[in-house]
């Protein structure tokens, strides 16, 4: 059986940056943190955990794109405009704007996408794992991630429209 708080002291910081990239807010950050160690209790009960930071962290991938769904379904009920983040003190105003929108953009979209594809992509891309790695993560073939990465960055690139792809910063530059 696993000591739950050994696990958390050394993987507590992972959970709460996966989850905080997610979701830009404190408190939903937080709820996702214990939510996560909620879920990682009854796998430490089962004691089937190989590698905890890779689960922990696709625990806290999936509850964080819950919250933002949730978030997005609230906000569009309510009529309300997108959240607005706080500035860095060592970027430019317009810098920081230009990618405040780009984040939430983003954010809005892989709420929009698959589960699946969305986690892959999240893994692979943001939290910047290696295709085996994120199959290991998930149960699947390293080819069926690879397929759910590249769905998942059509189906971005669709969501954010031309304006956000790899290339319009050389089309801007033209």
């Amino acid at each position: 059986m696993t000591d739950l708080s050994d696990v958390v002291a050394e993987h507590s910081a992972a959970v709460w940056r996966t989850a905080y990239r997610l979701l830009n807010d404190r408190e939903d950050t937080l709820d996702c943190h214990q939510e996560t160690f909620l879920a990682a209790q009854k796998l430490a009960d089962q004691g089937s955990v190989q590698c905890w930071r890779s689960v922990l962290v696709q625990i806290a991938t999936r509850r964080a794109i819950d919250r933002l769904r949730q978030r997005y379904r609230r906000s569009q009920e309510r009529g309300e405009s997108e959240p607005i983040l706080q500035a860095d003190a060592d970027i430019s105003p317009e810098a920081h704007a230009r990618a405040a929108e780009l984040r939430e953009h983003v954010r809005r979209a892989l709420s929009q996408l698959p589960e699946q594809q969305a986690e892959a992509f999240w893994l692979r891309h943001v939290e910047d794992l290696d295709v085996s790695e994120v199959a290991a993560q998930m149960s699947l073939e390293p080819g069926h991630v690879r397929v759910l990465v590249h769905r998942a960055a059509v189906a971005l690139r669709l969501l954010l429209g031309p304006g956000y792809g790899a290339n319009s910063r050389s089309e801007e530059q033209t």
